[in-house]
């Protein structure tokens, strides 16, 4: 008599001595710096999610990592106001930022990373409550209505969603009444930001799962304009929130000496139909 059998899923479960660490991506930061990482290893614990603390000598928050099959995770680490739903820190020049992980063993895993006082200023706020030295200020959002598109009103001080950072977003609910394009446009007026090389934004889709296509628009005041889509680009996830880092140089026609405008443009889904529905931004600003 003759059979086949199929088999699968074969792996060593167990066995040897459990490894774990908690690290730093690096062994110190600047007060001008906005991020971590965090790595954990636990390979007792596979696929699973474990939490580790970060202390920064005045206040504690915990970070939960999900680690793969093998027990291996990474997390980012915001710094800005205090907030255990943002993952953010507050970080001061002199202090000392501490990890503390307790493995699946029972074993204390720590590592340190020391925070100095940053030099010159290397970023500048948009739409941010934490970078505010410099800020690019703006003398409105306008809606695309305006201009005779979509309706899109924006509200700058919406508390409908958790904030990246500070104690309110902008949400902008879009609408849909035959226009063919619609958003919002920040007027800057004319801004200069030719010393920065990287724009980031945060965005929550919660409120519209179905977007996968959204504009980002730079405008200068000789009618010099590049768009991007984030489609193209990969973003960090903290939760809801979505970071996007876009080079400025995906900007090629703007004269970022004398930037009039940045637009939030045209959320669609994969088949690039118009959404409606609301979108929230926080935490909108540009690294040098």
């Amino acid at each position: 008599m003759q059979c086949q059998f199929a088999i699968d899923d074969i792996y060593w479960d167990g066995g040897g001595a459990i490894t774990s660490s908690v690290s730093f991506n690096a062994p110190g930061y600047t007060t001008e710096d906005i991020s971590a990482v965090i790595s954990l290893h636990d390979s007792g614990a596979g696929n699973t999610s474990r939490n580790v603390s970060v202390s920064n000598g005045t206040d504690t928050i915990d970070l939960a990592i999900a680690l793969n099959f093998a027990g291996t995770g990474s997390k980012t680490l915001n710094f800005g106001p205090t907030n255990q739903a943002t993952s953010t820190i507050a970080i001061t020049a002199g202090s000392t930022l501490t990890l503390s992980y307790t493995d699946s063993a029972g074993n204390i895993k720590t590592d340190t990373a020391a925070i100095t006082g940053g030099g010159t200023t290397n970023t500048m706020g948009i739409f941010s409550e934490t970078h505010t030295n410099p800020m690019l200020s703006y003398s409105q959002i306008i809606n695309s209505a305006d201009w005779s598109g979509n309706p899109a009103e924006p509200n700058e001080q919406s508390t409908a969603v958790s904030p990246v950072d500070g104690s309110y977003v902008l949400s902008v609910n879009f609408a849909d009444i035959g226009m063919g394009w619609g958003g919002v446009a920040f007027n800057f007026g004319s801004g200069d930001i030719s010393e920065y090389s990287t724009f980031v934004i945060h965005l929550d889709k919660t409120a519209m799962p179905a977007l996968a296509r959204f504009g980002i628009k730079f405008e200068d005041n000789s009618g010099g304009a590049t768009e991007v889509n984030l489609a193209s680009y990969t973003p960090v996830m903290n939760g809801n929130w979505a970071r996007y880092e876009i080079p400025m140089s995906h900007f090629p026609a703007v004269n970022l000496a004398q930037v009039k405008f940045l637009g939030l443009w045209n959320p669609q889904n994969s088949s690039n139909a118009y959404l409606t529905g609301m979108l929230y931004f926080d935490n909108i600003y540009l690294i040098k």
